[in-house]
């Protein structure tokens, strides 16, 4: 379902992508399993939270992605990642979504706000 939020998010429609980005990621999280490969649902998340102006929903998926359990992310985006999460815990919160709306879009062909 998760590969089906990025569809959704090309084609803008934001609240199927999150509907189907949910419900992935709540596949990857049944029964007490961490399931390493939940990036692929928390970028949509990412993204229709941002475009939603929901930031304190996109910064608990971005922290979601640096979990030591989760597949490692490309250092560029992990270092990304950790700026914006910076950021927003010094109450930066402009600066913390411009860096998360760079982070998703370099990693998506989405047309983000």
């Amino acid at each position: 379902m998760a590969n089906l939020a990025w569809i959704e998010l090309q084609c803008a429609n934001l609240g199927r992508a999150k509907e189907l980005g949910q419900a992935g990621l709540a596949l990857m999280q049944a029964d007490n399993l961490t399931f390493p490969f939940q990036w692929l649902a928390l970028l949509p998340l990412i993204a229709v939270a941002l475009a939603s102006n929901q930031l304190s929903a996109a910064t608990e998926y971005a922290q979601t992605l640096l979990d030591a359990r989760q597949q490692r992310l490309p250092d560029q985006l992990a270092d990304t990642i950790a700026e914006a999460l910076q950021a927003m815990s010094a109450h930066a919160t402009d600066r913390a979504r411009r860096i998360l709306l760079e982070a998703v879009a370099a990693n998506s062909n989405a047309k983000l706000g």
